[in-house]
């Protein structure tokens, strides 16, 4: 029975968590230097009924010496998905249609959450590096409590 509607104590659920990373090099101009564009993508699994995230996605592309001239900097792009548990979604429903505060004081049922990323890795000096970053988010918190930010 959901938390909202009994008084009984929560009950602790197995957890299982999987995940997979990989990238691959998908263009070099040359075999003797570290320049080149590289893919990656990742996986997350949880448990739905253990975790509040079950599901984590990224896709990104990371292009090293994009400009001859600076041969170790770097630019990336990412797009991270993430899908709360469908139990927690049917509990925070439960929680509003009954007027109570929200697990986790969330601002809103959550559903999920789009975070697009762009960043740029600016070498100074040997051991010292920049990197501005800028972030977009559909959906902050995963609910749609609060618009789009930037």
């Amino acid at each position: 029975m959901p938390l909202p509607l009994t008084t009984a104590p929560p009950r602790q659920n197995e957890r299982v968590t999987l995940y997979v990373l990989g990238e691959q090099r998908i263009w070099q101009p040359d075999s003797y230097s570290g320049r080149g564009i590289t893919v990656a993508a990742g996986y997350e699994y949880n448990s739905p009924r253990g975790f509040c995230v079950r599901a984590f996605r990224i896709l990104g592309l990371v292009d090293v010496g994009p400009l001859p001239w600076r041969r170790e900097d770097q630019v990336g792009f990412e797009v991270a998905y993430g899908r709360v548990s469908p139990f927690l979604t049917q509990v925070q429903q439960l929680q509003a249609g009954l007027g109570l505060p929200l697990s986790n004081g969330a601002p809103g049922v959550e559903i999920d959450e789009i975070i697009l990323e762009a960043n740029y890795h600016i070498k100074l000096y040997p051991g010292l590096y920049v990197m501005p970053d800028l972030q977009y988010i559909i959906r902050p918190s995963a609910a749609s409590t609060y618009p789009n930010a930037g």
